[in-house]
């Protein structure tokens, strides 16, 4: 890492710790991450806008009610991460491995996924509206209570073992493409999931 973010995550570090009294709330813009393998890193209500994590192993990092907007995460690991009521819009997440991660209450509105695997997480009561995955296989997931609205799913995108879709509030999903939209509302929309899940 460059010592100005060393310097900006150190005092956040320090704004945490002290409850607001010391340091300084993060703010990053326009930067790039890259190649990073830090382990452990607080950055819970911080804000990062349209910067970019390249090749990085974010391994046990905190996003707990982060700001990320319009960021991108691309060739990189996301393991046992926190981003529970994290803003996430305009977010692209491609090329990626999620793992052990929670979005739990995280505001994921119109993201993409692409080429990537999302295993053992958490979508509970997250709101997960316009969201697109292309070529995402889904795994051991739990979606108990997400709000799926205006969801895409492309013929790639595979989906298993997943938990929890029946407590979800499915209000839309499009199984076609963004220029020839097949939308299934409501029960239908459900019973799709269910069915590209192997679920009865």
């Amino acid at each position: 890492m460059g010592e100005e973010i060393i310097t900006v995550i150190q005092n956040h570090k320090l704004w945490i710790d002290s409850l607001g009294k010391d340091g300084e709330r993060a703010y990053f813009e326009n930067v790039l991450f890259e190649k990073m393998k830090e382990i452990n890193l607080d950055l819970s209500q911080g804000s990062f806008v349209e910067c970019t994590f390249r090749k990085v192993f974010i391994n046990c990092w905190d996003f707990y009610a982060t700001k990320l907007f319009s960021i991108v995460f691309d060739d990189s690991l996301i393991e046992s991460s926190v981003f529970v009521k994290a803003d996430l819009f305009y977010a692209e997440f491609s090329n990626t491995k999620i793992n052990m991660t929670n979005f739990s209450k995280a505001d994921l509105s119109n993201i993409t996924f692409r080429n990537l695997k999302i295993e053992n997480s958490k979508f509970i009561n997250a709101l997960l509206d316009n969201i697109i995955f292309k070529d995402v296989h889904i795994k051991n997931v739990d979606f108990t209570g997400a709000l799926i609205e205006n969801m895409l799913f492309d013929r790639n995108t595979t989906i298993s073992d997943i938990v929890g879709i029946d407590n979800a509030q499915v209000k839309s999903i499009n199984i076609g493409t963004l220029d020839r939209p097949i939308y299934l509302k409501n029960e239908e929309a459900l019973r799709w999931i269910k069915n590209k899940a192997g679920l009865k």
